[in-house]
């Protein structure tokens, strides 16, 4: 079993071979690309990078269940991350960062209720105090 560093190292391996094989052995790229997905999510801890590689094994492999549920679980872990880290921004008062976090987990669920309300109190909050700055 690899630790977290070796994880990302054979990842990206597995991920830069499926890529390669993808058009001329699908099945091939697929598994290749879900064990880099899963090395990514599961070993290394770093569910942002496994979206990538599995989204390639959905597309080579669309019957492969496995890979949409780690799919979901990164897109999931990935959300989260990036909301909560726009919530400790937007706590802090620093709404540019706020607004990236919230942006960067709406680019991975554009559905996400929370960052998208987040969001939108940042950017108020933001051109008000521009407003209030001019007065």
């Amino acid at each position: 079993m690899p630790d977290r560093t070796q994880a990302v190292v054979l990842a990206s391996a597995y991920a830069g071979n499926a890529k390669a094989t993808r058009t001329t052995n699908a099945m091939q790229a697929a598994a290749q690309a879900l064990r880099a997905g899963q090395l990514y999510l599961e070993t290394a801890n770093r569910p942002q990078d496994a979206i990538e590689p599995l989204e390639l094994s959905r597309y080579a492999a669309p019957m492969d269940n496995r890979a949409q549920i780690l799919l979901t679980t990164a897109k999931t872990r990935t959300t989260e991350t990036y909301y909560r880290t726009g919530v400790a921004a937007f706590q802090r008062q620093d709404l540019d960062g706020a607004i990236a976090a919230f942006d960067k987990a709406l680019a991975v669920d554009p559905n996400h209720k929370n960052a998208q309300l987040q969001r939108a109190q940042a950017v108020e909050l933001k051109q008000n105090s521009a407003k209030a700055a001019l007065d």
